[in-house]
């Protein structure tokens, strides 16, 4: 048990400016009893003194209750780890509000329990003295002046040196994407997950239909004001609803050999420990690993051809990544990178191997 010869987060000099209590008057009903600090004149003290020290005796009942649970959880041995106080050339003592030094008032200042004087070692039993078992007293010990702990196994420094890289997805600029988008954006592939791991033949679109109101309520936990969010689910639905009515979607989402949504890993790649989120991931029919990342957004001026090229350059370094994390479990299988645009309905692979999907 370590960490027990520190004061506890609140200091016993600093009183609250107002406490109170939770009583039941005599006729059952819950009622609370408040008293405010009281100023210099000293006016109202008595009730405030009363309530104070209750509340600071439930604090020392339940850093006893708390010292029980982890002091009896030992099997063989116990060992409780403290720091004491140094004061000039007095001796090292413990902070009295410490529950090291609660402790301390049990043990007393022997160097060991007498546990013969309490009847424990009379608890032996025969198959215990048989076996050869005895009772070890405990005993208080303490570190030497200047002891500092050992540095960690190499195995650790290194991994101490590492730079944890952000996903790519987390650094690229957002300029056109509003607060709004973001959040629409969070929500969908929320629910895409929800669709892709519970298929899409278990989700009608009148089915569907009956969660925006939970759409709405999650935009608000967001961050997004209530008229905000209330305008931002006629996306989400559009959005849903577009993966539902494409073909595309639906085989995105559909059953497949070892299907992830929101599928998390964690890689060393040249010294940085990098962590991605890949949307949607499968092995299709010839055995190749689909690594699919969905774009929300929606395209509003011309040239949809060229916006599509520009987002693909855009996200290529991401899906790089991506795979070599992915190589990393699967070295020998071949890949199909893919960014999928529900709004558009438009499927664009990246790698020289993929091909578009049925139906497109």
């Amino acid at each position: 048990v370590v960490g027990v010869g520190g004061a506890p987060p609140t200091r016993s000099d600093q009183r609250p400016l107002l406490t109170w209590q939770e009583i039941v008057d005599d006729d059952g009903r819950a009622a609370l009893l408040l008293a405010p600090r009281p100023g210099r004149d000293g006016a109202g003290s008595a009730l405030f003194e009363w309530l104070y020290a209750g509340e600071r005796r439930r604090s020392e009942l339940e850093t006893d209750r708390l010292l029980y649970v982890a002091t009896t959880r030992a099997r063989q041995r116990l060992l409780v780890c403290g720091r004491a106080i140094t004061r000039g050339d007095a001796e090292p003592g413990l902070l009295a509000a410490s529950p090291l030094a609660r402790i301390h008032s049990v043990l007393g200042d022997s160097a060991s329990l007498p546990l013969e004087d309490d009847g424990f070692a009379d608890a032996q039993t025969p198959a215990d003295k048989a076996a050869g078992a005895r009772w070890v007293e405990g005993s208080r010990r303490a570190l030497p002046h200047g002891w500092r702990a050992p540095g960690p196994p190499e195995a650790a420094r290194l991994l101490s040196n590492l730079v944890i890289a952000q996903s790519a997805v987390d650094v690229l600029p957002f300029d056109w994407a509003s607060r709004e988008a973001a959040c629409i954006g969070r929500v969908v592939h929320e629910w895409l997950q929800v669709l892709g791991e519970e298929g899409t033949q278990a989700w009608p679109e009148a089915r569907l239909m009956e969660h925006q109101t939970s759409w709405d309520r999650r935009l608000r936990e967001l961050g997004l004001g209530s008229g905000q969010a209330a305008a931002c689910v006629p996306r989400v639905r559009e959005t849903l609803l577009a993966v539902l009515r494409d073909d595309t979607g639906r085989w995105l989402l559909g059953a497949h050999a070892e299907a992830r949504c929101e599928w998390a890993l964690d890689a060393l790649l040249e010294g940085r420990l990098t962590r991605v989120v890949i949307d949607r991931s499968f092995i299709d029919e010839q055995g190749r690993r689909w690594i699919v990342d969905y774009k929300t957004g929606r395209h509003e001026g011309g040239d949809l051809e060229g916006f599509l090229a520009s987002e693909t350059r855009r996200y290529a370094d991401q899906l790089t990544t991506y795979a070599r994390v992915v190589s990393l479990l699967e070295p020998a299988r071949p890949q199909v990178l893919a960014l999928y645009f529900p709004l558009l309905g438009t499927l664009r692979t990246l790698s020289a191997n993929g091909t578009s999907p049925p139906g497109r």
